[in-house]
């Protein structure tokens, strides 16, 4: 993973090269975010999509950031979603490269393109999404393109990383060095020929693992917003009378939290 370009973006990092680290950082694993918070964003988006529909015949929605469409895959087992999936078309983007195995969602078109620059016409979306993965972008350019893409009265919802995650990262790291010492001892000293294989693949693990750890510690602090009040007033400038609300979610079930974010793209209002 990495940094910013225009230089809040990825720490320092070229988009590409921003593109070919988070391509291995999905490699490795199965999820990549919270269930909890993707459980509350399809809870928001279905909400938000089914009050669109009493005014109109379909809704149009991107989520940025969506990895390997696991939240959408998930939605589509939502018990609301078939009432409203033939009025409904999403779209997703993510910078990473994907091959049409990797993708979950069934019928889903997905987009390999960077936040900051969306290739979408002005006012095409209704609904634009990001869970865990819009801090990670340019943010004044990235919130420019949702706001160009955004029509008029649409709605954005976020899912922002949480600032303990830093304090849980540096926790862990130290915990992940130790491990790796112990496994290196071991290898060295006390394992035996038949179980070296073992070793080195746990000795693989750690060394993705502090990868990701030192990618938050060194990078992380310099893209998270670090209260709601902060986001608050960050949403309010960029989306003026769009009534920006924030809902913290600390801790939850020993894991780092989410800061939930909504706001309108409501012109009328602002005038």
């Amino acid at each position: 993973m990495s940094k910013e370009t225009s230089q809040q973006t990825t720490g320092q990092m070229a988009p590409e090269q921003f593109a070919s680290e988070y391509t291995d950082y999905y490699e490795n694993r199965e999820e990549d975010s919270h269930e909890m918070a993707r459980r509350y964003m399809i809870k928001n988006l279905v909400n938000s999509i089914e009050e669109k529909l009493f005014t109109q015949q379909f809704v149009y929605v991107l989520d940025i950031g969506a990895g390997k469409q696991q939240l959408e895959s998930e939605l589509q087992k939502h018990p609301q979603y078939q009432r409203f999936s033939n009025r409904l078309k999403i779209f997703t983007l993510d910078i990473a490269y994907f091959s049409k195995e990797d993708l979950r969602a069934d019928g889903v078109p997905h987009i390999e393109a960077n936040g900051a620059n969306l290739p979408f016409g002005e006012n095409t979306f209704d609904i634009v999404f990001s869970c865990m993965a819009i801090d990670f972008m340019p943010r004044q350019e990235t919130f420019e393109e949702v706001k160009r893409t955004l029509k008029p009265g649409g709605e954005l919802l976020i899912n922002f990383h949480h600032p303990e995650l830093i304090d849980q990262a540096r926790i862990r790291y130290e915990e992940v060095l130790r491990n790796r010492r112990s496994l290196f001892q071991a290898k060295k000293f006390g394992a035996k020929s038949h179980k070296l294989g073992q070793v080195d693949a746990k000795i693989e693990e750690v060394r993705i693992e502090v990868q990701d750890l030192e990618f938050i510690l060194n990078v992380f602090p310099n893209l998270v917003f670090y209260c709601p009040e902060e986001i608050m007033a960050f949403l309010n400038t960029k989306f003026p009378g769009g009534n920006a609300q924030v809902q913290e979610f600390s801790k939850i079930n020993a894991e780092t939290g989410w800061y939930g974010a909504r706001v309108k793209n409501d012109e009328d209002q602002a005038a």
